[in-house]
């Protein structure tokens, strides 16, 4: 039986970035499926962040995002976007993707357009450009986030941080370990590892008889 991940998570969040592809490096080979919940970080009339004019936000950058980043491999940029978006479409564009079997796929495309191309993941025709490089009906996708009639199904989403007690992200369930924050690939690899053997020890045989003729009881 496969291992489900839940990973509650915001695109415009850097620390998720930093743990999808951490996650993934962990998870290759894997049988292991991912439940991305959405937090989004802010909606209006709440403030979009702004980190090209805060310097403690370009520090933390430098400091503490360029550095992990590099040892995952990763070509990460601070997007030179002012503000920052909202991602209420983005994760719309999710769910359709989702409905279409292409979540991951998606929610890599959308990672590497905003942190690596700089690109602007609230601007439709960035949206439609990646539902377009993923195969899909673009103008059915874009119908979709334009008429916001997967906006309900979002805010449930939205409201199981509340249930799981989530006031920060990411936050990653693997199994029955909850791992706040990012980590390394090897810390996700033992706490998959540890669950995968969990789950294995917890699904032994009941009585039965064998086909040798032996009934054990």
């Amino acid at each position: 039986m496969s291992l489900k991940i839940k990973v509650f998570f915001d695109f415009v969040c850097p620390f998720c970035y930093l743990e999808f592809f951490s996650l993934k490096q962990a998870a290759n080979g894997l049988d292991v499926t991912f439940e991305r919940i959405p937090h989004e970080l802010r909606r209006p009339p709440s403030p979009m962040a702004d980190p090209m004019h805060d310097e403690a936000r370009l520090k933390r950058f430098d400091e503490v995002l360029l550095p992990a980043a590099r040892e995952l491999g990763l070509t990460m940029q601070l997007p030179r976007l002012s503000p920052h978006p909202y991602s209420t479409n983005t994760f719309l564009g999710l769910l359709y993707c989702e409905d279409h079997g292409v979540g991951q796929e998606y929610t890599e495309k959308v990672f590497t357009t905003f942190y690596e191309d700089e690109k602007d993941i609230g601007d439709l025709n960035v949206l439609g450009a990646i539902a377009k490089e993923l195969e899909l009906n673009e103008k059915e996708f874009l119908e979709e986030i334009i008429s916001k009639s997967q906006l309900a199904r979002l805010d449930e989403l939205n409201a199981l941080s509340e249930e799981y007690d989530i006031t920060s992200i990411p936050v990653i369930y693997i199994g029955d370990t909850r791992l706040p924050g990012y980590h390394t690939p090897e810390v996700y690899a033992q706490a998959i590892a540890d669950a995968l053997l969990q789950q294995e020890t917890t699904s032994v045989s009941g009585m039965s008889c064998g086909i040798d003729g032996h009934c054990r009881f």
